[in-house]
């Protein structure tokens, strides 16, 4: 009976996932501008990791191999 051979292969995917963070402001204006600070400084992101658990339990970590920030709007709590 032949060996049946596996290879490993790499899928690429594009994930939209809307975030939010917590910041201390005075108002809406300053949460905005905190917030764009801590998020759009790309320089100052190193490393973005993500996990994916599935309903079976099944944790899934994938490489994010590039990002993109973009601050919309700011909610009050």
């Amino acid at each position: 009976m032949p060996t049946i051979t596996k290879q490993k292969y790499e899928v690429f995917a594009f994930i939209k996932l809307p975030i939010s963070i917590e910041v201390e402001a005075q108002n809406k204006r300053e949460a905005l501008t905190t917030g764009k600070m801590q998020l759009d400084d790309m320089a100052a992101i190193e490393q973005i990791q993500l996990s994916i658990q599935q309903t079976d339990g099944n944790l899934i970590n994938p490489t994010v191999h590039d990002f993109d920030v973009e601050v919309v709007k700011v909610h009050e709590e």
